[in-house]
């Protein structure tokens, strides 16, 4: 079974030596855990070597085997120290190599990893003193890398401007140019014509709503109204519901036909401009045409 990770010594580094963690130092398990299991003795196996190859300045190696370590280590609550400081190990290897090849994505890496374990510090340590001291030393590291970083950057050569592409040679001009299409002289009356129907269509459909409006008003009897009124309102209730009905489809139709015929001589006047639109209100309608011919 999976024992608590409590028998790998796991350190942070900080400079040139290795520290170890409050919360990570090198125990013996308890007689009742039982063995070790083998995920946890490889991960040990692979954080000596790592410490190893820190040691001797082979920092790339380190990174590899402590990536590896942190891989095997399970994700619970009881890890939580030991994963947080390999996460440190790995990102004090980072920094480390950046003097070696001077590639910035070391020190960039460093930087994410720190962030990393600053936001375990307070699960780490608690809210207590010692949790403030380890923040504010992680602080003061991240912001010495972010320093770094910023000076690497300054110190990168601008990138070489892209050449300009070869312009392309004009082209031949066309001997036999087509002409301009002229507007078909049909297309201006069938604009209009358009127009006005559509603007009817409209208007019928203005009629229309006023009709509802007005079928509508009829059904609000008053208790107290004479007969004469309530027969007066019900005529005009039924003259709103007649207005309503010829005006949808009378105002539907011309609509329609409106809209294709203004299609149609849009079309054959494609060398003019035409904008035509609804417009409406309370008690009158039609519509807006505005063009180039």
């Amino acid at each position: 079974m999976i024992l608590p990770l409590r028998s790998i010594a796991l350190c942070c580094v900080a400079g040139m030596s290795l520290h170890t963690t409050a919360r990570a130092r090198l125990a013996e398990p308890a007689e009742e855990a039982g063995a070790r299991s083998d995920e946890l003795a490889e991960a040990e196996a692979l954080y000596k070597r790592g410490r190893t190859s820190f040691e001797t300045a082979n920092y790339l190696e380190a990174i590899d085997l402590w990536t590896e370590a942190y891989g095997l280590v399970d994700d619970v609550p009881e890890n939580a120290a030991i994963k947080a400081a390999l996460i440190y190990n790995i990102a004090a290897a980072q920094e480390k190599a950046y003097g070696i090849d001077a590639d910035i994505r070391h020190l960039r890496q460093a930087a994410v990893l720190m962030e990393t374990y600053a936001s375990n510090v307070p699960l780490l340590y608690g809210d207590g003193p010692e949790g403030t001291a380890e923040l504010e030393k992680i602080q003061t590291r991240l912001a010495e890398l972010r320093t770094r970083i910023a000076q690497a950057e300054a110190a990168l050569p601008d990138p070489d401007p892209d050449p300009d592409p070869d312009p392309d040679p004009d082209p031949d001009p066309d001997p036999n140019p087509d002409p301009d299409p002229q507007p078909d002289p049909k297309a201006q009356p069938l604009i209009i014509a358009g127009a006005v129907t559509a603007g009817l269509g409209v208007a019928g459909l203005g009629l229309m709503a006023g009709g509802l409006a007005m079928g509508s008003s009829a059904n609000d009897v008053d208790p107290e109204q004479s007969i004469d009124d309530r027969r007066a309102q019900f005529d005009r209730g039924r003259t709103g519901n007649v207005l309503a009905y010829v005006g949808g489809a009378a105002g539907g139709a011309l609509l329609v036909t409106g809209a294709v015929l203004l299609g149609i001589g849009l079309k054959k006047r494609s060398a003019g401009t035409m904008a035509v639109a609804p417009w409406g209100g309370r008690g009158r309608a039609g519509v807006s045409l505005g063009g180039r011919f």
